[in-house]
Order: structure tokens, then sequence, then C-alpha cells
């Protein structure tokens, strides 16, 4: 048994102070265990130690390729993602009248059976309204609006 119970004691306090003042858990774990090891052997120099635990690497996986060509998520299966489509709207009387992005998108779901995100052609508009293909206007909500210049 330990003969200086009360000693050790604070020591522990002491140190418990220090070891919780680090955030890592593998911090505090290393800290522990050098203290361990110096009571078994005479203090190790802990600048000039490697670390004892090494992480193994991973093995490294072959990748199989699949013969199958996916398409791309955003793309609908006759080859029309959303920028196209919003293209197609702009040659034809759509835009005759100002639209939100909403009514594009709720126009796209229903005529074109292609679910738009607003993420997806926001851009595409505001590029098309510096370019000069299409003209923004807020309307009495505060909502942008889309239509020919």
């Amino acid at each position: 048994m330990i003969e200086n119970i009360e000693e050790v004691k604070n020591q522990l306090k002491e140190l418990s102070e220090v070891i919780n003042s680090f955030t890592s858990e593998a911090v505090q774990l290393r800290i522990i265990d050098l203290v361990f090891n110096a009571q078994q052997k005479k203090a190790p120099d802990i600048t000039a130690q490697e670390p004892e635990y090494i992480s193994p690497s991973r093995s490294k996986r072959k990748r199989i390729k699949s013969k199958v060509r996916s398409l791309p998520t955003d793309r609908a299966a006759n080859g029309e993602g959303p920028v196209s489509i919003l293209a197609k709207l702009t040659t034809s009387a759509f835009f005759e009248q100002p639209q939100s992005i909403r009514s594009i998108i709720e126009y796209c779901e229903v005529n074109f059976a292609k679910k738009i995100k607003q993420s997806d052609i926001s851009g595409k508009l505001a590029k098309m309204v510096k370019e000069g293909t299409l003209k923004r206007e807020k309307n009495a909500e505060g909502q942008y609006e889309y239509s020919k210049p």
C-alpha cells in the first residue's frame, strides 16, 4: 500500500487541476501516462520522446468503377437541367408577364415535371439581368419579379 496516502491525495488534487485545464482528452491521458511512468522510472524527457500511440493507417480500399454511367442529380433523364429549362422559358412568352422565383419554380414543376430549387436558378436569373436578357423589379410584397425588357 501507499505509505503517505495524504500527501499523494494532495498531489493528485493539484495534478487534476492541471490535467483538467486541457480540453483534449488525448492530451489529458498522455499527461497521466507520463506521470505514472515517471513514478515507475525517472522522469522522461517529454520534448525528445515520440508519442507512444500512433494510429494505424487505414487500409486503402480499391475503388470499383461502375460501368453504368449515372446522371447528375440536377439533370433530368431528357438532359434538361434547371438552367436549360430557364433558357427555354426566356425564349417563350413566359416572361411577358412579371414572374417571381416561386412562380417560375411552380411552373417548372407543373409543365416540365421537374422539381427545381431556388438556389438552382437564382444565379442564372441574376446573370440574365446583367446581360439584359431579363429585367428585375420589386413587387408590392418586396419580392423580385423577372420579365422581358
